[in-house]
């Protein structure tokens, strides 16, 4: 476990905790050590709740990284971020360590914003949801390319590509929806933070309705690749039921000559009947002709 100081007196950031940091933890925290304990498990989502003092806040922060096979494509690593807010100031808990969170005082200072606990809360919101927002473009943009692109020169592994990108953008409206609750409790102060002023509902606010947009273009962008992957599926099974109906005439029409010329290999001599070997073909290539035509106004051959 790692404390970091040095970017305001009044926050300290605690990265890679463990459970065997829970000890140490609960001399800072008290009670609410057992909530950090239980929001740090890697499957929690974003949820805010006040535990004494404490106003405590879970979140994930979203990471862009490139993909190592191509890296024009994009994904997204999740860390953990644990916000927790009391008269003694604000500290930010993680089991790893978060690059990001060292832009905040850069960033609020850019800003004019005095770096306050609904201060550090909101640009650490609104950078992830840029990242997210990011992302949700950049999938925007894949589908484009692969919408532009005929079915025979999709690449060959589209159907993974675009099946992860689903589960991606599944992943992202999950965190919005929950993230969305967080952002309305803070909003009506059922979780209340130090120095909350009339500017940082204005700011959560608009962190709120942000959250909305994407929530809904994240699900127009799921339900876009969803249909392109049944567009997809869909037309591979119809070419493929396209040559099987080929395989199933052809086979329908060699039955002919494949009959004849087992007849003609047999001994016919003394038949009661006389039928020369140009009738025999002009009567094959009839029947062909009739099954062929059969098949046509079945639609098989069009």
């Amino acid at each position: 476990m790692g404390y970091k100081e040095g970017m305001d007196e009044m926050w300290h950031d605690i990265t890679f905790v463990s459970e065997r940091d829970i000890p140490d933890l609960s001399k800072l925290f008290g009670p609410a050590s057992c909530i950090i304990k239980s929001k740090l498990d890697k499957r929690a989502y974003p949820q805010a709740e006040r535990s004494g003092k404490f106003s405590i806040i879970f979140t994930k922060i979203p990471q862009l990284a490139k993909d190592p096979l191509d890296g024009r494509k994009v994904y997204l690593n999740w860390r953990g971020l644990l916000y927790v807010n009391n008269d003694e100031g604000v500290s930010t808990l993680s089991q790893n360590e978060i690059s990001s969170l060292t832009q905040v005082p850069e960033e609020a200072c850019s800003e004019g914003l005095h770096l306050t606990p609904p201060v550090i809360l909101y640009v650490i919101i609104r950078d992830s949801l840029c990242v997210v927002e990011e992302l949700i473009l950049a999938a925007e943009e894949e589908l484009m390319a692969f919408e532009s692109l005929s079915l025979s020169r999709l690449p060959p592994k589209f159907l993974p590509a675009v099946s992860k990108m689903r589960k991606e953008t599944g992943i992202i409206i999950s965190w919005l929806i929950h993230l969305k609750e967080v952002l309305t409790r803070i909003e009506a102060q059922n979780v209340q933070l130090q120095e909350w002023g009339e500017e940082d509902h204005a700011r959560f606010k608009g962190l709120l309705d942000r959250c909305s947009y994407l929530n809904d273009a994240a699900s127009n962008s799921s339900d876009n690749l969803s249909d392109l992957i049944d567009f997809y599926i869909n037309s591979t099974s119809f070419q493929m039921n396209r040559v099987m109906k080929v395989l199933a005439v052809m086979t329908a029409l060699t039955i002919f000559p494949v009959v004849v010329g087992g007849l003609l290999g047999t001994n016919i001599l003394g038949n009661p009947w006389e039928i020369t070997l140009a009738q025999l073909v002009t009567l094959v290539v009839m029947a062909m002709m009739a099954t062929g035509w059969t098949y046509y106004k079945l639609g098989w051959l069009r």
